[in-house]
């Protein structure tokens, strides 16, 4: 007995994939600069010493900031022909472990 189940070409479903990757790139990117400014305006309300505050707005940026940059290279070099790639990247934040060089090395095909 024959499925009636269409399956999907590879092109479309790469080219989902790669849609899918990039709306979730751009989601953690969104939400770590979100992070960002709200963590600069509470340290700016709450600070009674402006430079324990700028310490500790520092030390969160600098963490911040590092995982920022890789998700912008992963948004950058997202295609259809290496979304799979950067969606196996993406879990469990495996992104981390790499530098932004190693990282262009992984996906650029």
């Amino acid at each position: 007995m024959k499925s009636k189940i269409a399956k999907k070409t590879p092109l479309k479903s790469d080219s989902s994939l790669a849609s899918t990757v990039f709306s979730i790139l751009d989601s953690r990117i969104q939400f770590l600069e979100y992070q960002i400014n709200l963590q600069f305006t509470l340290q700016n309300k709450s600070a009674k010493n402006q430079l324990t505050a700028y310490e500790k707005l520092m030390v969160f940026y600098e963490k911040t900031s590092d995982a920022l940059k890789l998700l912008q290279i992963l948004k950058e070099w997202v295609r259809a022909d290496n979304a799979f790639i950067i969606f196996n990247l993406l879990q469990n934040d495996e992104y981390l472990n790499y530098s932004e060089t190693q990282l262009e090395k992984k996906i650029r095909i």
